[in-house]
C-alpha cells in the first residue's frame, strides 16, 4: 500500500491498486514512508468479478466477495481518522460504477460497493467535525457503451485525475459525495 506526497499533501492508497497509484504520481506524487500523519487516503475497493448468479452463491462466498470488501474500508476508514483526527484530511473511497445500478451476476461485489458508499455518506456527517471529509469515484469497471464515446471510456488517468481533485485543497466542501467517472455508462443526478 503505498503512500505518497501529492502537491504537498500526504497521501496513502490502500487496496493495492498500483495504477492508480501510477496515475496520482502525474499530479506530482512522490512515494513517502507508511508512518505519521496523512492527508489524504485513498482507498480502492476491490472485488472479484467472476459472475456467479445469486442462486449459486452459498454464504462461504458472500462472505469473500462482499463482507471482506465492506470490512477492508471499514479498517481503511477507521485507521485514517485515526491519522488525521486533531488535523483533518480527505478520504476517497474507489468503487465500481455498477454499485450505483446492480451487476446481474455480480450481486456479492455490487452491495459491497453500495455498502461502500453509505459508509462514506455516513462517515462523511459523522467526521465532518473533525474536518475530515470523505467521498467516492465511481469508475467503470465493466458494462454497456459508454455515452460519449467520443472520447471513449474513461482511462486511470480520469480517475486519478478526479481522486486528485477531491483530495486537493480546492475540495475542502466536497464531502458525502460520489463522482461517477465513467463516460456516462452511469447517469445519476
Amino acid at each position: 500500500m503505498p503512500t505518497m506526497l501529492l502537491s504537498g499533501r500526504t497521501v496513502h492508497v490502500s487496496g493495492d491498486d498500483l495504477t492508480l497509484a501510477h496515475g496520482l504520481a502525474a499530479h506530482g506524487a512522490e512515494l513517502v514512508g507508511p508512518d505519521g500523519p496523512v492527508d489524504v487516503v485513498v482507498h480502492v475497493v476491490i472485488g472479484d468479478l467472476v459472475e456467479v448468479p445469486l442462486a449459486d452463491t452459498d454464504p462461504d462466498a458472500w462472505a469473500r466477495r462482499c463482507d471482506r470488501v465492506i470490512t477492508e474500508a471499514i479498517d481503511a476508514a477507521l485507521a485514517a481518522h485515526a491519522r488525521m483526527v486533531g488535523r483533518g484530511g480527505r478520504i476517497v473511497f474507489v468503487t465500481p460504477s455498477f454499485g450505483l445500478t446492480g451487476a446481474a451476476g455480480l450481486v456479492p461485489l455490487a452491495t459491497a460497493a453500495e455498502g461502500v458508499r453509505s459508509l462514506a455518506k455516513t462517515a462523511a456527517r459523522q467526521w465532518g467535525a473533525d474536518g475530515i471529509t470523505v467521498s467516492c469515484v465511481a469508475r467503470r469497471v465493466a458494462g454497456p457503451e459508454v455515452a460519449i464515446p467520443t472520447f471513449g471510456p474513461p482511462s486511470d488517468d480520469d480517475v486519478a485525475n478526479t481522486v486528485a481533485l477531491l483530495a486537493s485543497e480546492h475540495s475542502g466542501a466536497v464531502t458525502g459525495a460520489t463522482l461517477v467517472v465513467d463516460g456516462g455508462t452511469v447517469l445519476v443526478p
